[in-house]
């Protein structure tokens, strides 16, 4: 354990003996191999090995106990109680390259849970297939009852207006009734304008029909354009916004871009820019809180780094264990501490380069382009270009 300075040998959950550690970093400039004694061809493992994991923390005796009372098989079904703390896992190291002679082992009393885990997730993948069709189901019943709602509105419309015509044509009947029984010399032009009058209704319900559906189509018309208008003018407000912030960025901008160039030839200090071309930073508007963590985030390691290389494995093993989250290693990366013996003028370079700096780029979006300006500006071949 790191934090004990403390090396225990347990063995069925019993603890057989410990010793104290001198150092609570690991530092090694060599990969780190399972099986055997560095680049030695000595003293060669020769045993089993099964779910060897590094946890970022140091398990108590009765996890311990609880792992071993749990059995080997226990992971297959079900995930690491310490998954949290799991920094090198199993499932990874089984698929990196072997060398010599290395036999994957059955553990044959875990048969029937691998069995049983993939009955397992046949199963939950059929209840989602089963679920999927559901949802597709409800979908269909609820667009059949939205199709069938506007039938039945259609034809409550239709009933409507055959309630109408059937009014209308009883009320005729009638007045042609009492006009036949008062007036039978009238009979056959009564009949004759009765049947103009039919031909006149169907003309002028045709004719209703057309103007029914021309205001319909002014009035979705009329919807979308006032809709459009809208969005217009909403779009024009925001590119109006945007082109204020914009300048005064591009203003921001160009006042520290020329703070820069003094900085750089009167001070004769340079900066790695291409930290802003990371996942961290690239294509985002920086901030203050990006400002604060260049300032101050090297603080309490700085220090803890000199004389160390800085190399790739190195860097990797640091991003694991690093408690701080939005630590940019990604700075030692650059061609000013990469592969180099990290000294004192690199800790204080570290920990100042950034001061007076962060806080003028507050706004700016971190594009490529504004990183090449960064750098053009700040590349003492340009002085005087």
């Amino acid at each position: 354990s790191r934090r004990s300075r403390t090396h225990r040998h347990y063995i069925n959950g019993k603890e057989l003996g410990s010793r104290q550690t001198p150092d609570r970093s690991l530092s090694t400039s060599l990969p780190l191999i399972l099986g055997k004694w560095g680049t030695s061809t000595s003293y060669p493992f020769g045993g089993e090995m099964s779910y060897l994991n590094f946890y970022s923390k140091e398990l108590s005796p009765s996890e311990i106990v609880s792992m071993v009372e749990q059995g080997m098989c226990v992971n297959i079904v079900e995930e690491d109680e310490h998954e949290s703390f799991r920094v090198i896992k199993w499932e990874d190291l089984v698929k990196l390259e072997r060398s010599g002679t290395v036999t994957d082992v059955y553990i044959a009393e875990c048969a029937d849970l691998l069995e049983l885990s993939a009955k397992l997730e046949e199963s939950e993948r059929k209840l989602k297939d089963t679920a999927d069709e559901l949802t597709e189901t409800r979908q269909e019943l609820n667009s059949t009852v939205a199709k069938l709602e506007e039938t039945q509105a259609d034809n409550e419309e239709k009933d409507q207006n055959l309630e109408d015509i059937s009014s209308r044509l009883n009320s005729t009947l009638v007045e042609l009734e009492k006009s036949q029984a008062d007036n039978a010399d009238k009979e056959q032009n009564l009949e004759d304008i009765s049947s103009r009058l039919n031909s006149t209704h169907t003309e002028l319900e045709k004719s209703q029909a057309d103007n029914e559906e021309k205001d319909q189509n002014l009035e979705e018309v009329s919807n979308r354009l006032n809709s459009t208008l809208a969005e217009l003018k909403k779009s024009q407000a925001d590119n109006a916004e945007k082109e204020q912030n914009l300048e005064d960025i591009s203003s921001r901008l160009n006042s520290t871009v020329a703070e820069l160039e003094e900085a750089s030839s009167s001070l004769n200090r340079t900066w790695d820019w291409n930290i802003f071309l990371t996942e961290q930073f690239l294509n985002k508007t920086f901030t203050d809180e990006h400002s604060q963590l260049l300032h101050t985030t090297w603080d309490d390691i700085a220090e803890r780094l000199i004389g160390i290389r800085i190399t790739e494995e190195f860097l990797e093993l640091l991003e694991h264990v690093d408690p701080v989250d939005d630590r940019p290693w990604s700075m030692l990366y650059s061609e000013n501490y990469y592969n180099e013996i990290f000294t004192r003028q690199m800790a204080d370079r570290l920990t100042s380069i950034w001061d007076g700096i962060g806080k003028k780029l507050v706004g700016v979006t971190m594009t490529k382009e504004v990183v090449d300006l960064l750098n053009h500006v700040t590349d003492k071949s340009n002085c005087g270009n």
